[in-house]
């Protein structure tokens, strides 16, 4: 996990909008009914604060009744907040809209207020000074939002409040007291933000760990430890048959072992791409190079493993230079074309064929194989947890490969596509941005 300035946008939120909204999903369950309090109590407490004022202003025009029902307004649409988006388990489509809603409502009100009295209100001051310090302490919400209400408030004081009786130069200090008062409150807003997205990004850190971890250990516990005894056991009966010149049965022992061996060297090359995902995250890691380079190495890994199903692979990839990692791709099509035969019955094609668009450059794996389901499909386009299935012919995996698939092609920016039907054969196309 790399944590740098360019982690953040000036606001303190994530840059990257995924996980950005994966935040906001995260916060909203626990924190949803904070949100409603917090906003609820601000409106009643306005709405008062207007009740023991209004009606002992002077008012050059309109009335405090006025005021009033705008305030009324203020209350009623913080209780149909709690009302539309209380049931909701997911972080609302449009909260953070009604939220910037009822901060610009209550600036409004201020604004209103210091209109209709032509600026002449000695709570003008301490009302926006408490407003404002409520937007950025006491309210959840956009910082972009926040700002937006906090400086239409410090303007409105600025150039329509009467400093007549005060006199200009204690006006000025006053703004300037009130401008401090902003940027001090920006920058506590913009630090907590971080802060608990920071927190945010090392508890998710901490649960991929976690879960390395017990795939680790399921693979050496059991995927690793299964196939390793049978080599083991079918070394030794495969010995005691030759000493004893039956060779035969030494010979299905010695296919046995075989057998087991190219488990243990897929179960170890799933280790090591996952050490490898936990590295390649950095841009410094790309380099200006022939794509064609990683995908023909992918393919000369993958021909061994074809012709023991006498699936012929077909290879036609364009030449394209541009900045990429070599390993990621490498290692992306390594684990897809392997995918592809693991689920290709015997005598099949299998096509890595790559093309450049200008912009975009889109790799293609194209297999004839049993096909997925819609669930699938969307399983790995999320990167979920994948439960290995065995291959056409009784292989096994660890269900690690299409997990680092889609690790690796949304660390570089780049997108997946899969086309499939079940019985039909499935299309992998990968498209990674051309960068110079």
């Amino acid at each position: 996990m790399i944590l740098d300035k360019k982690t953040f946008n000036a606001f303190g939120e994530l840059r990257d909008d995924e996980l950005e909204n994966a935040y906001r999903q995260d916060f909203w369950p626990e924190n949803k009914k904070m949100i409603f309090w917090a906003y609820n109590i601000c409106c009643i407490l306005l709405f008062f604060a207007g009740i023991f004022g209004d009606y002992s202003r002077d008012y050059a025009w309109g009335s405090a009744n006025i005021l009033t029902a705008l305030r009324v307004g203020l209350v009623i649409s913080g209780a149909l907040f709690i009302f539309i988006f209380k049931d909701h388990k997911e972080y609302p489509k449009h909260l953070d809209n009604y939220c910037f809603f009822l901060l610009m409502y209550s600036s409004l009100i201020i604004i209103v207020m210091t209109l209709m009295t032509q600026g002449n209100s000695n709570t003008l001051l301490p009302g926006v000074m408490i407003t404002t310090c409520s937007f950025y302490i006491a309210l959840p919400g956009r910082f972009s939002h926040v700002l937006t209400s906090a400086i239409s408030l410090f303007l409105v004081y600025c150039f329509f409040f009467n400093y007549q009786e005060l006199g200009l130069k204690a006006h000025f200090y006053t703004c300037f007291m009130l401008a401090s008062t902003n940027i001090i409150l920006i920058y506590f807003k913009k630090t907590f933000s971080q802060n608990h997205r920071t927190n945010f990004l090392v508890r998710e850190y901490h649960r991929e760990v976690s879960t390395a971890k017990d795939t680790i250990l399921k693979i050496i516990g059991h995927d690793l430890k299964n196939p390793l005894t049978v080599v083991i056991n079918k070394a030794y009966f495969a010995k005691r048959e030759i000493e004893k010149g039956n060779l035969e049965k030494a010979t299905k022992h010695i296919e046995s072992i075989e057998k087991s061996s190219g488990s243990l060297s897929t179960l170890l090359q799933s280790l090591l791409d996952w050490a490898l995902s936990e590295r390649s995250d950095d841009p410094d890691d790309n380099s200006f190079q022939n794509i064609s380079n990683p995908c023909s190495k992918a393919y000369e890994q993958c021909t061994e493993q074809a012709s023991l199903k006498n699936i012929n692979l077909k290879f036609n990839v364009e030449d394209s230079n541009f900045k990429f990692n070599t390993n990621m791709v490498e290692t992306v099509i390594r684990n897809l074309v392997s995918n592809s035969i693991k689920f290709s019955p015997e005598n099949k094609s299998i096509e890595i064929s790559g093309r450049d668009s200008g912009e975009i450059y889109s790799i293609s794996i194209k297999d004839e194989g049993v096909g997925m389901s819609r669930d699938m499909i969307s399983k790995i386009l999320e990167g979920k947890n994948l439960i290995s299935n065995s291959g056409t012919s009784g292989e096994k995996g660890t269900g690690v490969g299409l997990k680092l698939v889609h690790h690796f092609i949304h660390s570089h920016h780049g997108k997946l596509d899969i086309k499939s039907k079940q019985g039909q054969g499935s299309e992998f196309v990968i498209h990674l941005p051309i960068l110079k």
